[in-house]
């Protein structure tokens, strides 16, 4: 039950709650603005009835509470396999691999027509005569490669020293200049592996130079034979 009273002077209608409230209550108003509450009757005659809402319009917002604290860590998740690759397989898929050219002893050539080149076994090559630094190019190398290191096959098995380069040639100006060189004296009778590694990470020749590998043996016999080189690179 709910008991309901009528301020009639004012038009005010006030209501204390019982176990239900109600939607609306049901009033009589009078030709004078009189309100009184309807009975079960109905409205007396010349009077209009009336349901006037127990809830009004929704007010504004009030202002934001206070933050709440910070709850507690949750449990680590198991990563899913399927959505990430593991080192082996990214290394695989975007680090880049050293590869490697080889050069062959007879594709080094003496830059000057004075030297007289042999071949040795079908491989490799050695000078008779005068003295002279032979060049093999490394034009099979794709453009914007970066050399990390050289490996030159050779015999010294005499005398005082024999160098080998790796060159920066400039062809429009006709210029060279070594990047890394090695003045070798070590003798031994049969094939050393001597490896030239260019600094910084290797070498990287800019535009409209290209790499060279450069070789002067001390000696114009069989005693110095270039028997080839590997070279080791980074393709761009």
């Amino acid at each position: 039950m709910f008991v309901v009273g009528a301020a009639l002077a004012s038009g005010i209608v006030m209501a204390t709650a019982g176990t239900t409230a109600p939607v609306s209550v049901r009033a009589c108003v009078t030709p004078s603005g009189l309100l009184r509450i309807r009975g079960s009757q109905g409205c007396p005659k010349h009077t209009k009835s009336l349901a006037l809402p127990v809830t009004g319009a929704t007010g504004a917002a009030g202002p934001a509470g206070a933050a709440g604290s910070r709850g507690p860590t949750g449990a680590t998740g198991t990563p899913d396999p399927s959505l990430f690759y593991t080192k082996t397989a990214a290394d695989s898929r975007f680090v880049k691999k050293s590869t490697e050219l080889v050069v062959p002893g007879q594709a080094f050539a003496p830059i000057v027509g004075n030297a007289v080149v042999n071949q040795a076994d079908f491989f490799g090559m050695y000078e008779t005569g005068t003295r002279q630094y032979a060049m093999a190019d490394l034009e099979a190398l794709p453009t914007g490669s970066t050399i990390t290191s050289v490996d030159f096959l050779i015999v010294h098995a005499s005398g005082t020293q024999t160098e080998m380069d790796i060159s920066d040639t400039n062809p429009a100006a006709g210029t060279s200049s070594a990047v890394v060189q090695n003045q070798y004296t070590t003798t031994a009778a049969g094939i050393q592996t001597v490896t030239l590694t260019p600094s910084g990470g290797g070498y990287t020749p800019q535009a409209g130079h290209a790499p060279v590998l450069f070789w002067n043996p001390a000696n114009q016999s069989t005693d110095d034979i270039i028997w080839g080189a590997r070279v080791h690179y980074i393709a761009p």
